[in-house]
């Protein structure tokens, strides 16, 4: 059984800066004890490095909120662990534990041998609530897409949205309409179309 009571179970640093976890797990559906990749070592590294990407803060930013998110929760046993930041380690320290490893990164699955791997992706998707065409939705269009009237938004858990004529919505709140959807290994993608059209 893999979600036990005394279960040890491994978060990578990608998968604290994706963030989600800390909402599943303060549902307590997942008992056991969790060994969290240490972010504030992974800043250190980070602020040696100058040429070092925005992108990169911002991911540390986010996995030190996460696990900041973490330690709050009650009931959850935690513990940051600084050699974690390296999946070199991952073998040994999840032998010594006899921990399972929850992550979204697929390759784990294939360079952990004989390591329970549980990919975070799959379980989020199978609770995926299922858009089906003519679904209506409320969703900000953050930004246009490729094509010169195409928005883009995203509803919680990630899931993206490509708004057909919705680039004049960039920054509101609007009702769409599923016209279908896609899944593709990032994710799933919902195509859609403004349920009312803007009169000029």
């Amino acid at each position: 059984m893999l979600f036990r009571r005394d279960r040890v179970y491994i978060l990578d640093f990608y998968t604290l800066a994706d963030g989600r976890i800390a909402n599943l797990l303060q549902f307590g559906l997942i008992p056991g004890k969790f060994l969290l990749a240490d972010p504030s070592t992974r800043a250190v590294k980070t602020e040696q490095k100058s040429k070092e990407s925005s992108e990169t803060t911002h991911l540390i930013k986010r996995a030190e909120d996460c696990v900041a998110h973490l330690k709050k929760i009650k009931g959850l046993k935690v513990k940051t662990l600084k050699g974690l930041n390296d999946p070199k380690n991952f073998l040994g320290i999840a032998k010594q534990h006899k921990a399972s490893v929850l992550t979204i990164n697929p390759e784990l699955k294939h360079t952990l041998p004989n390591v329970p791997v549980v990919l975070l992706n799959e379980l989020y998707d199978s609770l995926k609530p299922s858009y089906l065409p003519g679904s209506e939705i409320m969703v900000k269009v953050l930004k246009k897409g490729k094509t010169a009237d195409e928005g883009i938004g995203y509803l919680d858990g990630g899931v993206k949205v490509v708004i057909d004529n919705g680039a004049q919505y960039v920054g509101k709140d609007v009702s769409v309409v599923v016209m279908g959807s896609l899944d593709t290994s990032v994710g799933r993608l919902i195509f859609a179309q403004p349920k009312y059209t803007e009169v000029r």
